[in-house]
């Protein structure tokens, strides 16, 4: 009889465990001192029929680079790991894997009942001193009081656990480990600047449909960084205005943004101190970022230049602008950032629940909806708001919705101004004689409110206040 033995590992306590699955004998601890063999016993169930490396060693080679690398975008978007983690050819693919990573480290930490000493608390302070925050091998070795020589082999035993620990989670095969190429650097070269601009063109087609909070990308970005700061700066000073208006750019694409900056400044700041500042004019929000380094280390323009394509790509489809400054011993970026101006939408309708539910429609987009149940305030309204679209309701009870469409067209302040019919009467003709520039039949939804405002929108540009 052949015995198939399935090794799995519990990241929250660090036990390893064997189990035998052609029976009910309980699971067996593995004994401390054969946790290194775990390679050895995937090697036996999984590389029988072959003596090229075993699929699961490649896919430990791959991680060690990915977390080498953890916070560098352009590699992480080529490596191998983003395929095999199901995280591949998507925008903010590097985000993604890092989170992944970062997430499965996190992972290893023990449970608060498990002692300080313990080997579990030995691995996770391992994998997040030498991956997480990137601190060297000798940095690691003095925060833990051990050798050099033998953090290299409980290092070594870490990842091996980390990598186990994704290859069960994400259900890894043989063949899909054999598919992996057998390196472990990405492609040198990247995609060329006119085809990652095509790859990239849905953000400008939905940025207005998803504008985005300035001080909430830089917030998520830093979290994101703070590991590569704390390694190489020993300053960060944040300036950012009050109240700063929303960004006329998807949140993907500001982000990341963000990132491919932070990423480059940072390594121009070494032992010294990064800055971001951010101050709006009426038209755009000016974001600086600034690294001045102590530490004579200069990235080669080279290098400059391919974290940076992605940037100037992004600037293009926002119609945002960016200026790179290179000195002896700083880098300095500013990020020109077109601002969203909110389109102010009169809505006339007596139902409450409509109005709610529209107002919901609306959150998060460029829409600001004034609202009134009473049709006689309308054209106060209009006066106090300058609205650049109105919303009719026609059946109202105390006046005739069409009533005062015939109104509203007449009169000098309403009569350029769109108005959008929204009603369950199906009398989309008449509407449209009476001078309506849109309708939309009730029950409303989202998308065709949106879509509506939209093409009106595009058709006669908002006025300028």
């Amino acid at each position: 009889m052949v015995w198939v033995w399935i090794v799995s590992l519990n990241h929250i306590t660090n036990e390893v465990q064997i189990k035998d699955p052609s029976s009910q004998v309980p699971a067996r601890n593995l004994p401390k001192n054969c946790q290194s063999s775990v390679r050895e016993l995937w090697s036996i169930s999984y590389n029988k029929k072959s003596m090229k490396p075993p699929p699961f060693e490649l896919f430990q080679k791959q991680l060690r680079s990915a977390l080498n690398h953890l916070y560098d975008p352009e590699y992480l978007r080529q490596s191998p790991l983003a395929g095999l983690l199901h995280v591949a050819n998507q925008f903010d693919t590097p985000m993604l894997l890092q989170r992944i990573l970062t997430e499965a480290i996190e992972g290893f930490h023990p449970k608060p009942d498990i002692s300080v000493k313990s080997q579990a608390w030995n691995t996770y302070h391992i994998l997040l001193f030498r991956y997480s925050q990137q601190l060297s091998q000798d940095e690691v070795a003095m925060q833990l009081g051990v050798s050099p020589r033998q953090l290299a082999r409980e290092q070594e035993v870490a990842l091996e656990m980390l990598a186990f620990s994704l290859w069960e989670q994400y259900h890894l095969s043989l063949e899909t480990g054999n598919e992996a190429r057998e390196t472990d650097t990405p492609a040198a070269s990247v995609e060329d600047t006119d085809k990652m601009a095509g790859d990239l063109t849905w953000l400008s087609e939905k940025q207005q449909d998803h504008p985005a909070d300035l001080s909430e990308a830089i917030r998520i970005v830093l979290e994101l960084v703070n590991p590569l700061i704390l390694r190489h700066a020993e300053k960060l000073t944040i300036s950012l205005d009050e109240n700063l208006p929303s960004v006329a750019m998807h949140p993907v694409g500001l982000r990341q943004a963000l990132l491919s900056l932070m990423n480059v400044t940072i390594n121009h700041a070494m032992d010294g101190e990064v800055t971001i500042q951010a101050t709006t004019t009426e038209q755009t929000i000016l974001v600086q970022i600034e690294g001045k380094g102590k530490t004579a280390h200069m990235p080669s323009p080279a290098e400059d230049d391919e974290s940076l394509k992605i940037v100037r790509v992004l600037m293009d489809l926002c119609q945002g602008k960016l200026d790179v400054t290179a000195g002896v011993d700083n880098f300095k970026v500013a990020l020109s950032l077109p601002v969203l101006k909110p389109v102010t939408v009169l809505v006339i309708d007596d139902n409450a629940d409509l109005l709610q539910l529209m107002d919901r429609f609306v959150m998060e987009t460029r829409y600001k909806l004034v609202q009134t149940r009473v049709p006689g305030e309308a054209l106060n309204l209009v006066e106090k708001y300058s609205p650049h679209i109105i919303i009719l309701d026609v059946m109202m009870p105390e006046i005739d919705g069409w009533q005062m469409l015939s109104k509203l067209r007449q009169h000098p302040l309403t009569s350029q101004i769109p108005i959008v019919i929204c009603t369950i009467v199906a009398q989309e003709e008449l509407a449209y004689a009476l001078g309506a520039s849109a309708y939309i039949h009730k029950p409303v939804t989202r998308e065709r409110l949106l879509s509506t405002l939209d093409l009106l929108l595009a058709q006669a540009p908002p006025k300028s206040h």
